[in-house]
């Protein structure tokens, strides 16, 4: 899958409406899971960062920077993140059997049943919020879903470029790469 970098007034003015719908529409979704997530902590327990980070070990024992890189996130973030989980029992260091000198992550017997458990609890409450929906949509809508999370990852690459220590948008015009100038009201963060 590619991406067309072109700009907007070489693309059909359907599609750039549509994009525009959809972006709107993902921000509410998400501004929406934010504020639910938020509400419901206590019933859920562990959320955002710590869950994310207990879903990656599920599938195999991992490097903090890994689970930074793969969770798109600082490596701070999840230091932070860690401590609380360790405390708790439910993630561990294990010796990194590839170097000696480092250590990798993993869920215990605990944490591996939180997370079931947690995993269990939201998907019986998001069943019942979609009850009224046909179970193909919902098929289709998730299939849909991961060609977007897809699209986006293949894409990202080629949007922006890593310029003088900084991120720098790039615009495709008339068939060459263009860096974006830099905006004040858009911060260009340095790679940490």
């Amino acid at each position: 899958m590619t991406l067309d970098c072109s700009t907007t007034q070489d693309r059909p003015q359907r599609t750039v409406e549509a994009a525009k719908e959809l972006l709107t529409s993902m921000v509410d979704l998400i501004r929406t899971t934010r504020s639910v997530a938020h509400r419901q902590t206590d019933a859920l327990g562990i959320t955002g960062t710590p869950f994310g980070i207990l879903r990656k070990l599920a599938t195999g024992d991992a490097r903090p920077s890994d689970l930074a890189c793969s969770l798109q996130i600082a490596p701070s973030v999840v230091s932070r993140a860690l401590v609380p989980l360790e405390k708790s029992g439910l993630v561990e260091r294990r010796q990194d059997p590839d170097d000696a000198r480092a250590w990798r992550l993993g869920l215990t017997v605990a944490g591996r049943n939180r997370l079931d458990e947690r995993q269990d609890y939201i998907n019986d409450r998001f069943a019942e919020l979609l009850s009224g929906w046909d179970p193909a949509d919902l098929e289709q809508l998730a299939l849909m879903m991961r060609r977007l999370d897809a699209s986006l990852i293949d894409g990202v690459d080629r949007l922006v470029r890593h310029v003088d220590g900084v991120d720098r948008l790039v615009r495709h015009v008339d068939g060459v790469d263009q860096l974006v100038p830099p905006s004040p009201l858009l911060p260009h963060h340095p790679r940490t």
